[in-house]
């Protein structure tokens, strides 16, 4: 399946769409990804070690904080990867669209995962040949558009390209405004030691 969302993803929509996944098997396979996402992270981490990185406080000063946590980056990831494919879906309907709840989340987990798959395969070219890794990551971002667009056309029975396009970035903007409103209230569980150094850096 992710040799034909990188090939003909209309065609890979289609034929998800014909499976008739249940919503939670959608989920799942969604938390799934999020799980290797942290998986590869970790990896990175053992590979090229945890720096701390810069963040850019209100008066201008910028104070150096400990890196995302694995766990953290698989929350975060399962999170905004189930609240990106209900809005596809929210979005889409109240934008004339036809899909049903769990044919756009059978589509998006499809999807998700394919991407998840080619980024895990990127990751590791890009660790053993640096140069290959940055054009296959390119190649990525993509896939990844490309392979979205035609998700949600097929999904929702959009006649235009335009109109998915639309609804794609109408979601993304509404799946990160969740993110900034859930992040007040994972972080100080996910990540405490962050915001301590902020707070004695205020």
């Amino acid at each position: 399946m992710t040799k034909l969302f990188v090939r003909d993803p209309a065609e890979a929509s289609r034929r998800v769409l014909g499976m008739g996944w249940p919503v939670n098997v959608s989920v799942i396979m969604i938390v799934l990804a999020g799980i290797i996402s942290g998986v590869m992270w970790a990896v990175d981490q053992a590979l090229f070690g945890a720096a701390p990185q810069p963040m850019l406080l209100p008066d201008g000063r910028e104070v150096m904080v400990a890196p995302a946590t694995p766990l953290t980056v698989g929350v975060f990831s399962a999170i905004i990867g189930v609240v990106f494919s209900y809005l596809i879906y929210w979005v889409g309907v109240r934008s004339g669209g036809r899909g049903s709840l769990p044919g756009v989340m059978a589509v998006m987990a499809a999807l998700q995962i394919a991407l998840t798959v080619l980024g895990v395969i990127s990751g590791f070219l890009g660790i053993a040949l640096p140069l290959l890794g940055f054009g296959l990551a390119l190649a990525l971002i993509y896939v990844s558009m490309r392979g979205y667009a035609h998700a949600v056309q097929q999904a929702h029975g959009f006649d235009t390209m335009g109109r998915s396009v639309m609804v794609m970035i109408a979601a993304l903007f509404l799946a990160v405004f969740v993110l900034l409103i859930l992040s007040m209230f994972l972080l100080p569980v996910l990540m405490p030691e962050m915001l301590v150094e902020v707070e004695n850096a205020l």
